[in-house]
């Protein structure tokens, strides 16, 4: 009972830090935009590249004809050391694309007005890549998980020295390490062929985080070819590569044996529980002749694990005689012994 209190004074602590750092955040929004010299102006490599379609960037254009100034809100801010190549001093965040629309459609103009706000390194990194994701995604981009974590890889190359950690990059985006770790793991792990399809919306980021934990590229894309003839429910998508029966033509299951769907109270059971740890989740029939149901967490390092299991011990904290067991994979065990038995 004292862990869980404690666990639970830590995340409400944690609630709280992350709610008054969102309403800081959201104070420098509310800045006026201003007129600055276009010539001190350029983009952050490390900001979102969002895919605009054709149409969309048309009505961009369009929208930029009938305006004095970008047809959006761009953030930017004043760096200390400026652009090695330009010599330019102010940074932008947000909002590239409208801001060029503007600047090709009023090309002789020496001024623009735009959202000039205070922001250190990691508030940078927050504007340019979690708030731009979440703007993209409410204005109907296609932008995806893969952009997402090519630009977090462009920031921890450009801030390794001010954001050293994945830890610290996760806190500057004002997101859970897993969520990180998890994207991030898409570009790790994929093969390009399969970032390319999630990249152009062709398979969702669920049914790409399930098949990147398969490190062998031609079973990758076996899966992903019995998935893209036969769209499935996730947790059939687990159970179909726990199985290893999908067939090299591409089928989802060989005849006869048909991926049941999951009852509906195992998809609010898995739900919740990803909700809870913030990872992906599989409930899926233990093999065994009982077909019991067994529920596969996965982790990245030794600090994911450490709040799984925090997180798990809350969720777990009503249950009465709970027992249960803990399997470490192969790969697993292999490291736990180099790890632990001395040469």
């Amino acid at each position: 009972m004292f862990l869980k209190e404690q666990i639970g004074e830590l995340m409400k602590h944690q609630g709280q830090a992350n709610k008054s750092a969102r309403a800081q955040l959201q104070g420098k929004l509310s800045v006026d935009v201003e007129d600055v010299e276009r010539r001190r102006l350029y983009k952050a490599d490390f900001a979102l590249e969002v895919p605009l379609t054709y149409d969309q960037r048309r009505a961009l254009d369009d929208a930029a004809q009938s305006r004095k100034e970008p047809a959006g809100r761009v953030l930017a801010r004043v760096v200390d050391t400026p652009d090695p190549e330009t010599g330019r001093d102010i940074e932008v965040l947000t909002g590239w694309d409208t801001l060029s629309a503007h600047i090709d459609n009023d090309a002789y103009a020496p001024w623009v007005r735009i959202s000039v706000i205070d922001a250190d390194d990691e508030d940078a990194v927050f504007y340019a890549i979690q708030h731009a994701y979440e703007e993209a995604k409410a204005s109907g981009y296609p932008v995806t998980a893969i952009e997402y974590a090519e630009a977090v890889q462009r920031a921890r190359q450009r801030f390794a020295e001010s954001i050293p950690t994945l830890t610290r990059m996760a806190t500057a985006l004002r997101i859970g390490r897993p969520t990180l770790a998890n994207r991030l793991a898409l570009l790790d792990k994929l093969c390009p062929h399969l970032i390319q399809l999630t990249r152009t919306g062709q398979i969702p980021e669920t049914a790409a985080k399930a098949i990147a934990s398969i490190p062998d590229e031609k079973e990758q894309i076996r899966y992903a070819e019995a998935y893209l003839k036969n769209p499935m429910p996730i947790a059939a998508l687990y159970a179909l590569m726990q199985s290893g029966s999908a067939a090299k033509e591409g089928r989802a299951a060989p005849r006869g044996e048909e991926i049941p769907e999951p009852h509906p109270g195992e998809q609010v059971f898995v739900a919740t529980v990803e909700k809870a740890v913030g990872v992906p989740v599989v409930l899926a029939q233990s093999g065994d002749s009982e077909g019991r149901l067994e529920l596969w967490l996965r982790y990245e390092s030794i600090q994911e694990l450490a709040v799984i299991t925090a997180k798990l011990t809350e969720l777990m904290g009503g249950a009465a005689d709970l027992h249960g067991e803990l399997v470490l994979s192969p790969k697993t065990v292999t490291q736990l012994l180099a790890a632990t038995i001395p040469e």
